[in-house]
């Protein structure tokens, strides 16, 4: 019986999925990818078993485990969560933001009242750099296009890296989660072993990537998938994930902090 499971449409997904696609482990798993936003609202209608979320939407959405061990987070630059503005962080009055994910958009809110000191109006707007920074005065652009505009601005913040300033942790991105009673302890091991096995072929996603993408060389996407992409969720993720929800609490971002529900 196949089993539906969202996946994020970004590059950064891939050395979680790659087995998935690779059927290696085997798994009759039907992956729908989509932006993140869209991945949890399938997973809150239960369209899908099984969805590799945003970390705000832990917070939103009841009933819900968490898969061990496995998640995107970055300890430092991530390079593809980024707020370009045209002058002076202190000017900042406006943002456009690329609502695609709401977790990068609560980030940034957390950021700007505690690192930044700044009380910007926020708005969405498509994530088309150029057309966002004309009708604000920065603009919060994520996933691969963040990626494509990361070396052609120096006007820019990572917001990841202004966590780990914050905070002194990791920041946590996404991470799967699933339906209490519709994920078997087959389906976690299922996932754990396809990222064993992505991680020991980033190599030969890196090559993919570039196919797909010429902009970019395989050592780029390898070095992104080394260097500001981690994949394990250790407790160092955990104090960083926890540390998100209680500032979310605290900004009103959430209505409550979750509790960290793993399935065993």
């Amino acid at each position: 019986m196949q089993k539906n499971v969202g996946v994020v449409g970004y590059v950064n997904s891939l050395p979680l999925v790659f087995g998935l696609l690779q059927k290696n482990p085997p798994n009759d798993f039907q992956l729908s990818f989509d932006i993140p936003r869209v991945c949890a609202e399938k997973l809150s209608k239960q369209e899908i078993s099984l969805g590799l979320i945003p970390s705000i939407e832990f917070a939103r959405i009841k009933n819900l485990k968490i898969v061990p061990k496995l998640c995107i987070s970055s300890k430092e630059y991530v390079k593809s969560v980024e707020l370009f503005f045209n002058e002076d962080i202190q000017g900042i009055q406006k943002i456009a933001v690329d609502s695609s994910s709401r977790t990068s958009v609560a980030l940034l809110r957390i950021l700007c009242r505690e690192l930044y000191e700044i009380e910007p109006e926020f708005i969405e707007h498509e994530p088309n750099l150029s057309e966002m920074l004309k009708v604000a005065d920065a603009a919060l652009v994520i996933g691969d296009k963040a990626l494509y505009e990361h070396d052609k601005r120096h006007l820019r913040y990572d917001l990841a890296e202004d966590w780990v300033s914050l905070t002194g942790s990791p920041f946590v991105f996404a991470f799967w989660a699933g339906i209490s009673d519709l994920v078997t302890k087959e389906d976690v091991e299922v996932l754990q072993k396809s990222k064993d096995f992505g991680i020991r072929n980033k190599s030969a996603i890196a090559q993919i990537c570039s196919k797909q993408n010429p902009n970019f060389t395989p050592e780029f996407y390898e070095n992104y998938f080394t260097e500001n992409i981690f994949y394990e969720m250790t407790e160092e993720e955990i104090k960083g994930l926890t540390t998100f929800y209680e500032l979310a609490f605290y900004h009103g971002l959430i209505q409550d902090i979750p509790d960290l529900d793993f399935f065993g």
